[in-house]
C-alpha cells in the first residue's frame, strides 16, 4: 500500500480546494487541515482536520473531529468522536458520546457513555459508565449498576409504552 497526505490548498481566489477523496485507503493516512469521508489503513493521523469514519490499527486525533472510530489505539488530543471502538482509547481534553474499550485513559475528558475493562482517569467525567475496574477521578452520573438499571427502566418503559400504542393502533383500525 502507500502513503497519503491531505492537506488544504488555497486556491488563487483564496477558497479551499475541495476536491479532496472522499474514501482513503493506504498504509499511513496523514490529513492536516482537511476531511475525507472514510479512511482505512494501519496507521491514521489527523490534525485539524475530520474523518466521517477511521479504521486503523492506530488512530491519532489531534484539533479535529471524527464520527466512528475503530482500531487497535485511538488517542484523541483536544478532539471529539462520535463512536469509538478500540482496544486501548485515550482522550486528552477531549469528548466522545460513545467510547467501548478494553482499557481506556482519560484526562480532562468527557464521555456520555463508557464501556471499558479497566479505566484510568485524571479529573474527567462521564454520564454513563459501565466498567471491570475504575482507577483515578472519573465523575459517573450512573455508575455501572445504575446505568444498568437505568438501562432496564428505559427499555420497561419503552416496551409498555410501544404496547399500549400498538394496542391503540388495533382498536382504530376494527
Amino acid at each position: 500500500m502507500e502513503e497519503v497526505t491531505r492537506e488544504v490548498q488555497e486556491t488563487p481566489q483564496g477558497e479551499e480546494d475541495r476536491s479532496y477523496p472522499p474514501d482513503v485507503e493506504a498504509d499511513r493516512i496523514t490529513i492536516r487541515m482537511g476531511g475525507v469521508r472514510t479512511a482505512r489503513g494501519e496507521a491514521i493521523t489527523v490534525r485539524q482536520g475530520g474523518i466521517l469514519q477511521a479504521q486503523a490499527d492506530q488512530i491519532h486525533l489531534s484539533q479535529g473531529g471524527v464520527a466512528v472510530a475503530r482500531g487497535e489505539q485511538i488517542t484523541l488530543t483536544g478532539g471529539v468522536a462520535l463512536g469509538m471502538v478500540a482496544q486501548e482509547g485515550r482522550l486528552e481534553q477531549s469528548a466522545a458520546r460513545l467510547l467501548l474499550t478494553g482499557r481506556a485513559s482519560m484526562e480532562q475528558s468527557g464521555a456520555a457513555l463508557m464501556v471499558a475493562g479497566q479505566v484510568k482517569a485524571r479529573n474527567s467525567g462521564t454520564i454513563f459508565l459501565i466498567a471491570g475496574q475504575v482507577k483515578g477521578e472519573v465523575h459517573a452520573l450512573f455508575g455501572t449498576r445504575a446505568a444498568l438499571a437505568f438501562g432496564a427502566a428505559a427499555g420497561a418503559v419503552l416496551a409498555f409504552l410501544l404496547s399500549r400504542r400498538r394496542k391503540k393502533e388495533s382498536q382504530d383500525q376494527k
